[in-house]
């Protein structure tokens, strides 16, 4: 599959239920199949204002500007 296309289901996915898509990232990143501590973490995620899925020093090394 390439990139586009993986690009474009996800997108897809975010759209139709973007609280899903988040509880299944952190499920498959991080072995969590607890639902209770999913919402939990999805709770975090969302009221976390410095909360994003890459470090923020990935991108920052990287220098994609």
């Amino acid at each position: 599959m390439s990139y586009k296309k993986t690009r474009d289901i996800l997108s897809k996915l975010i759209d139709e239920n973007y609280e899903d898509y988040i509880k299944a990232i952190f499920s498959l990143e991080n072995n969590i199949d607890d639902e209770k501590e999913l919402n939990e973490l999805y709770q975090y995620y969302m009221e976390s204002y410095h909360c994003t899925f890459l470090h923020d020093d990935f991108i920052k090394e990287y220098d994609i500007s």
